[in-house]
């Protein structure tokens, strides 16, 4: 991750979550590749809400 502004992060957090809902749509879920996703994604709105407060 990149030390961006709160508006990078954004959309950042918008990729990432296109990224896992395509991975979910499958058929067939990798489970390590969709929890590898989850914490990037729970990271990215953590320095989000960090910008905010």
């Amino acid at each position: 991750m990149c030390d961006c502004s709160s508006e990078d992060v954004k959309v950042a957090i918008e990729i990432k979550q296109a990224e896992l809902n395509k991975l979910l749509e499958d058929e067939i879920i990798d489970k390590i590749k969709a929890l590898e996703l989850s914490v990037e994604l729970d990271k990215l709105i953590y320095r989000y809400y960090s910008y905010k407060m």
